[in-house]
């Protein structure tokens, strides 16, 4: 991720866990329990922050690590990337397309089907002449007409 996208904007434990999907206390084992360890900026009780740069440094130096492995494949969807309310009107505007796309299908499958039974009908009135037809060729009984 570039610096312009907020790798190095200081966010909160909470903040992290909820963009990672990774709780706030592994996130605080990780400071605690792995070397090198992931980095926490704790200038006031109750307001441990970190970024996203040192996030990702840290799940880079421990890719075996599940939480790790989760946490960079979020941090690199697409989704991470927008707010709350952009990703809302995104998905939306998804919804809609496919709601159209599905209308369109069914509309088109309904005039198939409409032009088949056309076809069908033509079809079947054409069997009929070609049957009576035969039938003045050669009736059921075997003899022809004269």
């Amino acid at each position: 991720m570039s610096p312009d996208r907020g790798d190095d904007e200081l966010v909160s434990l909470r903040e992290l866990a909820r963009r990672t999907g990774v709780s706030e206390g592994t996130l605080r084992n990780w400071e605690k329990q792995h070397e090198p360890r992931l980095r926490i900026n704790r200038r006031a009780p109750r307001s441990a922050t970190s970024t996203i740069a040192d996030l990702r440094a840290f799940c880079a130096a421990h890719p075996d690590l599940p939480g790790a492995r989760k946490a960079l494949v979020r941090l690199d969807s697409p989704a991470a990337l927008m707010d709350v309310e952009t990703l809302r009107w995104t998905l939306e505007a998804v919804i809609v397309a496919v709601r159209a796309t599905m209308a369109a299908h069914i509309e088109l499958a309904d005039n198939t089907t409409t032009a088949h039974r056309a076809h069908a009908t033509a079809l079947t009135g054409a069997l009929r002449g070609l049957d009576d037809a035969l039938a003045r060729i050669a009736p059921a009984d075997g003899r022809t007409e004269a």
